[in-house]
């Protein structure tokens, strides 16, 4: 009897020790299965987002507007020109200027601006 209470005891210790690694297991699976969920979620994050590189500068693209009308042209510089001179015509400074608003009518032979969206003037073309 006391060779079958050995075995029992020694059966019931193999047991607790099977739960006890069983236990260690299942939680190192599951901290496995979080950390991999971590590093999924960035992954999937980065999978949205298209486009340019972190501090990549987009490139700018040059354009070139001319309004041509009955033989005359004249560029969208030479419009912000005559823009400026009448804003500095008045007292006020360039750097002052954050918006220009340019609108062209041919059949007048002019061009309207507005500047900050509060001084407003002509000059012909």
């Amino acid at each position: 009897m006391a060779k079958r209470k050995t075995q029992t005891a020694q059966e019931a210790e193999a047991a607790k020790e099977t739960a006890v690694t069983a236990a260690e297991v299942e939680a190192a699976e599951n901290t496995a299965e979080a950390e991999k969920t971590e590093k999924a979620e960035p992954a999937e994050a980065g999978k949205a987002r298209r486009g340019r590189k972190p501090g990549t500068k987009k490139a700018d693209i040059k354009t070139r507007i001319a309004v041509q009308y009955l033989g005359k042209e004249i560029s969208e510089q030479e419009m912000v020109a005559k823009a400026k001179k009448a804003w500095t015509a008045k007292r006020n400074k360039v750097g002052d200027i954050k918006t220009i608003d340019l609108y062209v009518k041919p059949e007048d032979n002019a061009v309207y601006f507005v500047i900050n969206g509060e001084f407003t003037g002509s000059a012909q073309i």
